[in-house]
């Protein structure tokens, strides 16, 4: 049960986990602009990733 749970929102815990850490740096007032920036940018990538694999499930449906 655990596993089929990890298997299908995984890329959204992945997403959750960068966003936190992201938040958890900034909030904390100990960030440079550069770690700043690639936090954005891995948010950014995971989220991108995120709506690619939505989409690709969401096709898979209508087919079916």
């Amino acid at each position: 049960m655990m596993l089929q749970f990890l298997s299908k929102y995984s890329h959204w815990l992945l997403l959750i986990l960068v966003f936190g850490s992201l938040a958890v740096s900034f909030f904390s007032g100990r960030y440079d602009a550069a770690s700043l920036i690639f936090g954005v940018i891995g948010v950014l990538g995971v989220g991108y990733l995120v709506y690619r694999i939505e989409a690709d499930r969401k096709k898979k449906r209508v087919r079916s």
